[in-house]
């Protein structure tokens, strides 16, 4: 059976352009803040430091770590104990989840029998937001996993008659939950939508068919409340994160951001939506009816906006949050560009030059990802200067020391969590704690008062320096 042909080529070159992509990020050092901590939390998992529902960052910050269920931790943790400890594991854990959900975007479009999943993939991933998200192992990418898995698992549902997959929908929301919380609980709203809109059932005919998957969501949640450390985590993630979120932090002037942010996340897949549409348009003279789209598009559409909307409920909101609803959307354009790509992709098939040109073209692509992987691997994407300090420091600190840090310098999240991923090396402010070592920034003198105390360690660092405390 050949590799190589023309149902095939399409995600060969997808798979090439998306490693391709992410090359520069996917195996070199350096993470976004956020997917940093979770790695820190899931490798102490790893290695017995905390329990699953008594999380633990650092000896000195956020020693018990509820900020988030414990869901994705506990997964990763799985991976750091069967591959090690190398910063390749987080890396990969992401994008792996990210293999994952395109598997079930493709099972999804095949379910609904539409053809040319290729072009729903396309749209998802040439999302720079998702891109970014790719490889910053966020808890969102896990949450996208648990979302397309109930969805599937639904529409599994209406074709088998059977009602176990109506419980595993149900099911993985319950593990989205434990995952991200509320924000998981979204595709609740697929049944009502889908009943409603695609088989044109009655309100309330389709409203039972949410009803229907609600229990083996709730049931499984209120099973583990019984057990008193799962709900005391669960309940301080509820006042850390929701209660808080709801009263009292704000990150955007407007409850619109996150559909501002949501277009213009869009834009590169509605651009491509557009020029295929006119593509067509130039070579047929034929326009697409709105009237005429698979009624899968607005489906898919509905049931993303229920993914988006319901985040402006807080002035809490980031860019990235509306990742699990991403690939909704990318199938719904997808859905509205399927008459145009059939005709244009018929076309291009029965010209056996262009068939070879794409075949050349996406080997090509693919095998230039490979080096492209390899050629950024171990190099250093992001803080270049304090990753390369931390690097030289930490080989100077015993494993799990824990050493003084500027006061002023507390603030720096995104330092403590290297730190601590290189080394699991604790920073802590309190000076007064007089540690063996004490770190602070080149601009920041270290205080007169300890200055008596330490000498500075001779290493070639660029913006830290780092002290030891002086033998008696």
């Amino acid at each position: 059976m050949r590799i190589l042909n023309k149902n095939s080529t399409p995600y060969i070159f997808i798979a090439g352009l998306f490693l391709l992509l992410i090359s520069p990020s996917f195996l070199s050092q350096g993470m976004f803040m956020d997917g940093l901590y979770y790695a820190c939390v899931s490798n102490n998992l790893a290695h017995g430091i905390g329990s699953f529902w008594d999380l633990s960052f650092t000896k000195t910050s956020l020693y018990h770590f509820r900020e988030h269920p414990p869901l994705a931790f506990g997964i990763q943790s799985v991976f750091y104990f069967v591959f090690g400890d190398s910063y390749y594991i987080e890396k990969i854990y992401s994008v792996a989840t990210y293999a994952i959900t395109a598997f079930l975007i493709c099972k999804i479009w095949n379910q609904l029998r539409l053809k040319y999943a290729w072009f729903a993939l396309l749209l998802w991933l040439i999302n720079p937001l998702v891109l970014w998200a790719s490889v910053n192992n966020l808890l969102e990418n896990t949450v996208a996993v648990f979302v397309m898995l109930s969805v599937l698992f639904y529409l599994k549902s209406l074709t088998s008659k059977k009602n176990f997959f109506i419980f595993l929908s149900g099911f993985m929301l319950f593990l989205g939950f434990l995952t991200k919380g509320f924000t998981a609980l979204f595709p609740l709203a697929f049944p009502f939508i889908y009943q409603l809109i695609y088989n044109k059932k009655s309100f309330f005919a389709s409203l039972k068919e949410s009803i229907l998957v609600l229990p083996s969501c709730i049931i499984p949640l209120l099973l583990l409340l019984l057990f008193p450390e799962a709900r005391e985590s669960i309940s301080q993630y509820m006042q850390a994160q929701v209660v808080t979120s709801l009263q009292k932090i704000k990150t955007v002037n407007t409850r619109f951001y996150i559909v501002g942010s949501l277009l213009v996340d869009l834009l590169i897949a509605l651009l491509s939506t557009g020029l295929l549409l006119l593509v067509f348009w130039i070579k047929k003279r034929k326009t697409v009816s709105f009237k005429k789209i698979d009624k899968g598009a607005w489906v898919f559409f509905c049931v993303g906006l229920c993914g988006v909307l319901p985040i402006m409920v807080s002035m809490k909101q980031r860019s990235f949050y509306v990742l699990p609803a991403m690939p909704f959307f990318a199938m719904g354009l997808a859905i509205v560009s399927g008459d145009a790509l059939t005709a244009l992709w018929n076309d291009t098939m029965q010209q056996k030059k262009k068939h070879v040109f794409l075949k050349i073209v996406s080997c090509s692509v693919f095998s230039l990802s490979l080096v492209s992987v390899f050629y950024f691997s171990n190099k250093i994407g992001r803080e270049k200067e304090m990753i390369q300090d931390a690097l030289l420091i930490t080989q100077q600190i015993p494993k799990g020391a824990v050493i003084s840090l500027a006061p002023a310098m507390w603030d720096d999240w995104v330092l403590h969590a290297f730190y601590y991923r290189t080394q699991r090396v604790s920073l802590d402010a309190d000076t007064a704690q007089h540690r063996t070592y004490y770190l602070t920034p080149k601009d920041i003198p270290i205080n007169r008062h300890l200055r008596h105390q330490y000498e500075k360690v001779n290493i070639s660092t660029q913006t830290f320096f780092l002290y030891k405390k002086k033998k008696k």
